[in-house]
C-alpha cells in the first residue's frame, strides 16, 4: 500500500506539471489568435480608411459626402 502511495504522489506533480503546460499552450494559442483578429480587424480597418480617401463615394451610403 505504501508503495502505491509513492507511486501517485511521485506521478501527481508530473500530472500537475503535464496540466499547467497544456494550459499555458492553450492561453499562447488563444492569445496567438486574439492578436491575428486584431492585426486583421486593424488591416480592414485601414483597408476601408484606404478606400474612403482614395474612392469616396464608395462610402457615400454610410458617410454623406
Amino acid at each position: 500500500m505504501q508503495i502505491l502511495h509513492e507511486k501517485a504522489d511521485f506521478k501527481s506533480p508530473f500530472l500537475h506539471e503535464k496540466a499547467d503546460f497544456k494550459q499555458q499552450i492553450l492561453h499562447e494559442k488563444a492569445d496567438f489568435k486574439w492578436q491575428i483578429l486584431h492585426e486583421k480587424a486593424d488591416f480592414d480597418g485601414c483597408r476601408s480608411f484606404n478606400q474612403l480617401i482614395t474612392n469616396p463615394s464608395h462610402f457615400e451610403h454610410i458617410f454623406p459626402i
